[in-house]
């Protein structure tokens, strides 16, 4: 298992947002999706990237606009999330998880994330997340959006 830093990531820091949206496009939603991966990033009010050294094998959001269909935006979302394959299964998602949980707990309101791939949605339910309706995103495919209780334990 290689050792993997989490770290947060200044939106400044052009080059890794870059890296990060190409990470995203690569690796999560293709080459067709509708949205510009980093434009999205450089909105987002928290990034924190997963280093393998110096390599950015990782990395997530929050945001307040992540909502795919336009409600709830202005409440928190976890948003993208991405970790390159030959880095999967060895805990980075989760280590990237508990960054954005951490930023999420200094504000106040709901906590939302919204997703389509199975593994992630048993990924929050495992954590006390609720799944409290679906829509559609933004290629018009199914997803389901979840809610997270800061009274949750």
């Amino acid at each position: 298992m290689t050792n993997i830093d989490i770290k947060d990531v200044s939106l400044s820091d052009e080059n890794t947002l870059r890296d990060a949206a190409e990470l995203i496009t690569k690796y999560s939603w293709g080459e067709d999706y509708p949205v510009d991966p980093l434009e999205e990033i450089q909105k987002s009010e928290y990034c924190a990237g997963a280093y393998a050294k110096d390599k950015l094998v990782g990395f997530a959001t929050v945001n307040r606009f992540a909502s795919p269909d336009g409600k709830d935006n202005g409440e928190l979302w976890l948003g993208h999330a991405v970790v390159i394959p030959e880095f999967r299964e060895q805990g980075i998602y989760q280590k990237l998880y508990t960054a954005q949980m951490e930023h999420t707990q200094r504000g106040s309101g709901r906590i939302l994330s919204c997703t389509s791939n199975p593994i992630i949605e048993n990924f929050l339910s495992g954590r006390g997340w609720q799944e409290i309706r679906k829509t559609k995103d933004e290629e018009g495919g199914e997803c389901s959006v979840f809610e997270y209780s800061k009274n949750t334990s």
